[in-house]
C-alpha cells in the first residue's frame, strides 16, 4: 500500500514525464494486491480505505467506471458509516464528472437527507448545488437533468427554446438555495463555505447579473476565506467582463488580483488569463512581460508550447511588436534567453520544438534587418537533424532574402537561389527563386543564362 501511495506521488508531480503510464500501472498493481491481501476477516476496514484510495485515483484519472466499480465492490462487506459515506461522495463526484447530473444531485441529495454530520451535510448539500449549476449552464447537461427528472423536452422550435430557458432558471434558482442553505450550518472555515460562495458568484454570472456579482466579489474578498478563493473570485469577474467584450475592467481586475494574491496556486491561471487578455487587447508588449515570466517559473508543457507558437511568423503580432520597438535589441535578447531556458529546463519538450525555436529566432533577426545575425542562425538551423522540409524551405528562402537585402555579390545570390531550387524544386518560393537567379545572371553579363531563365519563368 505505501509503495503504491509513492509511485502514486510519482506518478502525479511527474506530469510531463513520457514514461509516466507505467509509474499509474504499478501503483494499480500494488494497490490491488493490497486489496487481495485484505480480502479476509477482520481486515474489513484496511481492504475499505485501499479501494477508497483506488476509487479517487480512477476518479482523478477521469476513469469513473472503474472508480464506481470500486465503490460496488465496497459494498460487499462490512463498513464504518464514515467510510460508507466517504464511498458516496466519490460515487456522487465520479457521476458529477461523467455528465450524469441526475443521477449526481440524488446521490448528494440522500446524503443531505441520511447523515447527521454537519461537515459532511454541508460538504453533500455544496456539491449538490455545484451539479445542478453545472447543468444551468451547460444546455446538453441541462437535457440530461430533465429527462431524468421526468420533462418532456419540445421538438426545436422557439417555443422550446422559451421553456428550456425558463427550465434553466428554475434549476438555477435550485442551485443558489442549495448554496445558500450551506451557509446557514457550514463553519467561516469550511470548504464547503467557500465552494458556496464562489458558486453563488457563479450563479449571478450565469443570470448575467453584474451588480450582483461584485456584491459577491466584494463579501467573499472581506470574508475569512483563503486567498486562493479570493483570487479566484476576480478571476471569474474578469472572464464575465470578457464575455461582454470588456477587455478593459477585465485586464484591470486581474491585474489588481495578480497584486493581491500573488500566490503560487493562482499564478499561472492569473498570468495565462492576463495573457490572452492583452493579446486581445493589442497589447504586445505586456502579452510580452507575461510570456516571460511564466517561462521562468517553469509552467508545464503545454503552457510552454503554447507560449512558443505565439511567437511563430505569422501567428500572432508578437514579433512585430519586437521589430518596431526602440527596445528591440533587449527584446531579442530576452526571448532568446526565454528559448534557452526551455532548451535547459524541458529537454522533452525542446525535441519536439527546436526546428520552430530556431526559426522564430531566425525571423526576428531578419524582420529587424539584423541579416547577419540571421545567416548565422540560418547556418546553425540548417545543421540541426532532422530538420521538417517546411522549415528546410522557409530558411532556406530566408537565406536568399539576406542576401539580397544587404545587397551581397551577385554571385552570392545566384549560389543561394540555386540552392533553394534545388533542395525545394517545387517549393513556394521558387518563383522569387527564379527571379532572384534572372537579376544575378543580368547583372553578371550572362545574357544566355538569363534568357533561359526567362523562358523558364514564363512556362
Amino acid at each position: 500500500l505505501d509503495l503504491g501511495d509513492i509511485l502514486l506521488r510519482e506518478y502525479k508531480a511527474d506530469v510531463d514525464n513520457p514514461g509516466r503510464d507505467a509509474l499509474y500501472a504499478k501503483a494499480v498493481s500494488c494497490y490491488e494486491r493490497a486489496a487481495e491481501y485484505c480480502k479476509v476477516p477482520g481486515k474489513e476496514s484496511e481492504r475499505n480505505e485501499i479501494l477508497r484510495r483506488m476509487a479517487e485515483m480512477y476518479a482523478d484519472a477521469n476513469n469513473y467506471d472503474k472508480a464506481l466499480e470500486m465503490v460496488a465492490k465496497s459494498r460487499e462487506s462490512a463498513a464504518l458509516p464514515a467510510d460508507r459515506w466517504a464511498f458516496r461522495m466519490i460515487e456522487g463526484e465520479c457521476l458529477r464528472r461523467d455528465k450524469k447530473p441526475y443521477e449526481a444531485a440524488a446521490v448528494f441529495g440522500s446524503i443531505v437527507d441520511e447523515c447527521g454530520d454537519n461537515a459532511l451535510w454541508a460538504e453533500a448539500l455544496v456539491d449538490k448545488g455545484q451539479t445542478l449549476l453545472d447543468a444551468a449552464t451547460d444546455e446538453n447537461l441541462l437535457k440530461a437533468y430533465l429527462s431524468k427528472d421526468g420533462k418532456e423536452l419540445l421538438p426545436p422550435s422557439a417555443l422550446a427554446k422559451q421553456e428550456l430557458e425558463k427550465e434553466r432558471r428554475a434549476v438555477l434558482s435550485s442551485a443558489a438555495a442549495d448554496f445558500e442553505r450551506t451557509l446557514t450550518k457550514a463553519s467561516v472555515l469550511d470548504k464547503a463555505t467557500a465552494k458556496a460562495k464562489i458558486g453563488l458568484l457563479k450563479v449571478c454570472i450565469a443570470k448575467g447579473d453584474m451588480s450582483s456579482a461584485y456584491e459577491m466579489v466584494n463579501n467573499i474578498r472581506t470574508s475569512a476565506m483563503p486567498m486562493r478563493n479570493k483570487a479566484e473570485s476576480l478571476i471569474l469577474l474578469a472572464q464575465f467582463h470578457e464575455k461582454q467584450g470588456d477587455y478593459k475592467n477585465a485586464i484591470k481586475i486581474l491585474e489588481t488580483c495578480a497584486q493581491e494574491y500573488p500566490l503560487s496556486s493562482t499564478f499561472v491561471p492569473v498570468s495565462l488569463s492576463l495573457y490572452d487578455y492583452y493579446k486581445k487587447s493589442d497589447q504586445w508588449e505586456k502579452a510580452f512581460d507575461i510570456a516571460e515570466r511564466l517561462i521562468s517559473s517553469g509552467v508545464d508543457n503545454a503552457t510552454t508550447k503554447k507560449i512558443i507558437d505565439d511567437f511563430d511568423p505569422g501567428k500572432s503580432e508578437m514579433l512585430d511588436m519586437m521589430r518596431t520597438n526602440g527596445d528591440r535589441d533587449k527584446y531579442i535578447a530576452r526571448l532568446q534567453a526565454m528559448l534557452e531556458k526551455v532548451k535547459d529546463s524541458k529537454p522533452e519538450l525542446w525535441k519536439t520544438c527546436q526546428h520552430q525555436a530556431n526559426l522564430i529566432i531566425t525571423t526576428i533577426f531578419f524582420i529587424s534587418e539584423k541579416y547577419p545575425q540571421a545567416e548565422k542562425a540560418i547556418a546553425g538551423s540548417l545543421e540541426a537533424p532532422m530538420l521538417p522540409a517546411a522549415n528546410g524551405d522557409q530558411l532556406l528562402y530566408l537565406d536568399l532574402e539576406c542576401a539580397l537585402r544587404s545587397g551581397e555579390p551577385a554571385a552570392t545570390v545566384l549560389v543561394r537561389a540555386k540552392r533553394y531550387m534545388a533542395a525545394y524544386p517545387s517549393g513556394k518560393h521558387y518563383q522569387t527563386a527564379l527571379a532572384a537567379m534572372l537579376d544575378a545572371y543580368y547583372e553578371l553579363g550572362l545574357y544566355d543564362s538569363a534568357l533561359d531563365i526567362s523562358k523558364r519563368m514564363y512556362m
